[in-house]
């Protein structure tokens, strides 16, 4: 069981730079639905936040569980907050945002990736900063908030309009 725990974990980086490179700025009908929700609806946006959480918690389980200690366990105190979602949303707008803020959690993650115990830390860093490029930016939020809230629904033009500046201003 160990042995299929310590496989996990190291693949789940290489597993997870896999999708990013099939999914980044992918314009297929899927995708484009995929913006969609995650800019305008708050349920997207949950369900979004509930995955990542439960990726890194995963993550962070098999870690502890083939090597328990400190870093494990501070890594879990890096995961365990973002389960409220104010928070989630706080981080991940941060991120996605800031390139700098990217930058530099990308280089703590080089950093700590660099020291063998660390390998937990660096893994949650890295898959934080590679799941808030998927996280819509402010831009593509204010979207929301600009829609009128007396607009038709069957309105097959406005909804056409609306999707295509989401999937335009997503990334």
């Amino acid at each position: 069981m160990i042995l299929f725990l310590e496989v996990i974990r190291f693949s789940y980086p290489f597993f997870a730079l896999f999708i990013f490179t099939l999914l980044y700025k992918n314009k297929g009908k899927r995708m484009c639905r995929f913006y969609y929700s995650m800019a305008l609806t708050k349920n997207g946006t949950r369900l979004f936040a509930l995955i990542a959480f439960t990726i890194l918690l995963f993550f962070n389980w098999c870690s502890y569980i083939c090597d328990p200690g400190l870093p494990a366990l501070i890594s879990g105190a890096f995961v365990f907050p973002l389960a409220i979602y104010r928070l989630f949303d706080l981080v991940f707008q941060r991120l996605h945002d800031h390139r700098s803020s990217s930058l530099i959690t990308l280089a703590v993650a080089t950093v700590c990736y660099a020291v063998p115990a660390l390998n937990c830390i660096a893994v949650s860093l890295f898959l934080m900063a590679l799941m808030s490029v998927f996280y819509p930016s402010s831009k593509v939020m204010s979207l929301r908030d600009a829609l009128p809230k007396n607009a038709a629904e069957s309105d097959a033009e406005y909804c056409k309009r609306i999707k295509k500046q989401v999937i335009e201003q997503y990334y």
